[in-house]
């Protein structure tokens, strides 16, 4: 039976969180296991030249070594094979030798974490690691749990994988397609609650309600988002649908056309900040719509530079 303690300990008396730069820089992991092959992976991705030292090592260690990923030395670790190395792990499963290892490098000023219960004498712990081509996300709990760090790296998994997607959602419904008991803030308030709409405000224009949002390309959002306006099938006819480039046009058309509909959506960026809906995001293509209409000669290469360049900062990738 597993308890409350073997999860959560007691955290040392203060963390810095810091990246440190491993690219090209020897490091070395004392230990064969699932932990220590852990630890070699993480240190590869960082660019890392990486050595092991264990008597035995797992199947997956030895064949990073066949591939030329790491050195493998098969030995137990002596007095002195520290030195020279830039951050070492103890990740044996020998409570002594993760000591020893420990208190050498102490000794020699040589960056080292241990991963048993030598762990706060550590100079260092390593965080629950997210990583993708354009992004590295760490989340720690001050070594208090692992598994809530692990937890909350995963879920923030999630919320990356829709940012790889995200773009400009532009909605509008004539007012009677809407329920006769709709509540732009009742509305508001559930939509806050779709995975994947990562900002939006509403635009009330009398004859006819608009969203402007930055969503996931994901229709289960986008359905949600409708159902959560009361559009169904039968009036989603009469609903306009715009994603990316095409909605970043209606929106400069729009913005363009009427000082009187300029204000509007200022005013409603400001209540989407005011009320949380919105922040960054939403700021930035508005920003680019008063860029666009300020900028009357740049035409439609104009626009598509614009808009391809929000994507990107918020995608980290090409725009769609």
């Amino acid at each position: 039976m597993t308890s409350a303690s073997d999860n959560t300990r007691e955290s040392p008396p203060g963390v810095l969180p810091i990246g440190l730069l491993t690219g090209d820089r020897p490091c070395l992991v004392v230990g064969g296991g699932r932990i220590a092959l852990r630890k070699a992976q993480n240190l590869v991705e960082a660019g890392a030249k990486v050595t092991v030292i264990s008597p035995d090592a797992s199947a997956r260690i030895r064949t990073m070594a066949d591939t030329g990923l790491i050195e493998y030395q098969p030995r137990p670790y002596e007095e002195g094979d520290a030195a020279g190395f830039f951050v070492v792990f103890a990740a044996t499963d020998n409570h002594t030798v993760n000591g020893r290892v420990l208190e050498e490098c102490r000794e020699h000023g040589i960056l080292c974490c241990a991963v048993d219960s030598h762990w706060s004498e550590s100079a260092f712990m390593t965080p629950a690691t997210l990583r993708t081509d354009d992004l590295l996300l760490s989340v720690s709990t001050a070594g208090r749990s692992c598994g809530q760090s692990r937890l909350v790296k995963d879920t923030l998994l999630r919320h990356v994988d829709n940012l790889q997607s995200a773009d400009l959602l532009v909605l509008a419904a004539p007012r009677e397609s809407l329920p006769d008991n709709f509540v732009a803030a009742e509305a508001a308030r559930l939509l806050t609650q779709v995975w994947g709409l990562h900002e939006f405000m509403i635009l009330d224009a009398g004859d006819r309600l608009e969203l402007l949002g930055v969503a996931a390309r994901n229709d289960n959002a986008i359905d949600l988002v409708h159902r959560i306006l009361g559009i169904d099938r039968t009036s989603k006819e009469l609903s306009c649908l715009k994603l990316g480039l095409a909605a970043f046009d209606d929106a400069c058309d729009a913005y363009a056309s009427d000082e009187r509909v300029a204000m509007r959506i200022e005013q409603s960026l400001d209540q989407a900040r005011n009320q949380g809906w919105g922040n960054l995001m939403l700021q930035a293509w508005v920003s680019a719509m008063q860029q666009v209409c300020n900028d009357q000669e740049g035409g439609e290469c104009c626009r598509r530079n614009r808009y391809e360049r929000i994507v990107r900062s918020f995608q980290g990738g090409h725009a769609r």
